[in-house]
């Protein structure tokens, strides 16, 4: 799904496997994230590479569907998606609804019940 970071449009990925946020770091240092260090810790992605992620943007106001969240979002040299919001993300939400062939999640947000739209990627054939 698309989102904005600092007024920028990003690409968003949820993620329910994935522990934490992550941000790519050149979209990070783009964008003028302030980055300060975090306690170091190994991700192990997809392919089981592993990888150390030691910086971290704290409290990154991000905008889904005009509406913000403030995460903490992890830099890590990821490619693909701008950014990846995980279970750290998903657990502040609460009860949630996937819709996957709708691409659709659904939740309640400060009072009001949102539904945020992802978009359908194109096929390579």
């Amino acid at each position: 799904m698309s989102g904005h970071l600092q007024g920028q449009q990003v690409e968003v990925l949820i993620d329910g496997g994935s522990t934490y946020n992550f941000i790519q770091e050149k979209v990070a240092i783009h964008l003028g994230l302030p980055i300060v260090a975090s306690t170091n810790f190994t991700v192990m992605i997809g392919n089981e590479d592993h990888m150390c992620c030691f910086e971290v943007c704290a409290n990154a106001s991000l905008q889904l569907d005009g509406h913000e969240f403030l995460v903490d979002l992890f830099l890590l040299p990821i490619r693909g998606a701008d950014l990846v919001l995980g279970m750290q993300w998903l657990a502040i939400l609460g009860p949630i609804l996937m819709d996957y062939k709708a691409l659709t999640i659904s939740f309640d947000w400060k009072g009001k019940s949102l539904s945020l739209q992802g978009r359908q990627l194109q096929r390579i054939t």
